[in-house]
């Protein structure tokens, strides 16, 4: 059942460099869809994982699909699906990219990706949470290619934004709007100093080229086993440009008690983005020993779901937050 929540706007994606556009270019369009994505906020009903932010119908999980192949037609869809947090990548993998920026203690002298990730995986299974992740049905199989933009996509991403002066500075500024600051200038002192430091850890990372060397296709396969199937999502996708996405918007969500039913949403017409910042900060809190390595961390979650969200999305996409 829905539950009341504030949809507010706050930011767009000024320089998004995607191509999926939103349909969305001016105030009636966006109260519309606002009022859209309220009216699909519900309770989460499983609290120790989050899947990724991608908006296209999710269609069922591995383990239903295994079981019943005929849903990777895209004609059906499990409307019985538990309901989750939203971290772009899904859990230990988003966690991890977020604990690499903030170069946490734990995975500052792993020397690759992987040895990083290993280690998130061990203290978030430590802590009873699980990890999670998308593919699509047209992928679900694919040897190639998972259809995850986070995961095959995001050490791109984020090479493009650090080399490039103008949209780091699109990407600080819209940092600083999801923390409530009308732009990177406004931002407290030690949150800008925080946001610099992740950026060097970014470019040094980087430079060691054979470091962000994560395989989305395995990680895939690892899931379509682990929990017996059940926290890897197949979504909708088609032989398009656009691969079935049709987003409209970035729903950032603040409450860790409630999100938007991505599914509901998408059966209704419209797609949105979701990215559970309360979930992101409740993890950081969880493995930092620190209130400054736990800020640096809380901003190094926004910091990767903004970058991604500019080679993802089109100039324009909106940004709302749910609370």
């Amino acid at each position: 059942m829905p539950v009341t929540a504030e949809v507010t706007y706050v930011a767009s994606l000024t320089e998004g460099r995607g191509n999926i556009e939103s349909p969305i270019k001016d105030q009636e369009t966006l109260d519309e869809w606002n009022e859209a994505v309220q009216a699909c906020v519900e309770r989460v009903t499983k609290k120790n994982t989050a899947c990724c932010g991608d908006g296209r119908c999710a269609l069922c999980t591995a383990a239903t699909a295994i079981e019943n192949s005929s849903f990777l037609s895209g004609d059906q869809i499990d409307e019985d699906m538990e309901l989750s947090y939203q971290i772009f990548g899904g859990h230990y993998t988003g966690a991890t990219y977020a604990a690499v920026l903030a170069d946490l203690a734990i995975v500052r002298d792993d020397a690759r990706f992987q040895d990083a990730f290993n280690t998130m995986a061990g203290q978030l299974e430590s802590m009873g949470d699980e990890d999670s992740g998308h593919t699509t049905n047209l992928s679900f199989d694919n040897p190639d290619k998972t259809e995850c933009g986070f995961e095959e996509g995001f050490a791109i991403a984020l090479a493009n934004t650090v080399e490039d002066e103008q949209l780091l500075g699109f990407v600080l500024d819209t940092v600083a709007a999801l923390n409530g600051a009308a732009s990177f200038d406004t931002f407290s002192e030690q949150d800008k100093q925080y946001l610099g430091q992740i950026v060097a850890t970014a470019k040094a990372r980087l430079n060691q080229k054979t470091y962000f060397n994560h395989d989305a296709v395995a990680h895939r396969d690892s899931l379509k086993q682990k929990y017996g199937g059940k926290n890897l999502s197949i979504l909708k996708s088609a032989h398009d440009a656009r691969h079935g996405h049709y987003e409209g918007m970035l729903a950032v969500v603040r409450n860790l008690e409630k999100t938007v039913n991505q599914q509901k949403l998408a059966r209704q017409g419209k797609q949105a983005f979701v990215y559970h910042q309360a979930f992101a900060y409740r993890t950081a809190d969880k493995l930092t020993g620190s209130v400054q390595e736990n800020r640096k961390m809380e901003l190094a979650y926004d910091f990767e779901s903004v970058v991604i969200g500019m080679k993802l999305f089109a100039r324009g996409m909106p940004v709302s937050i749910v609370e």
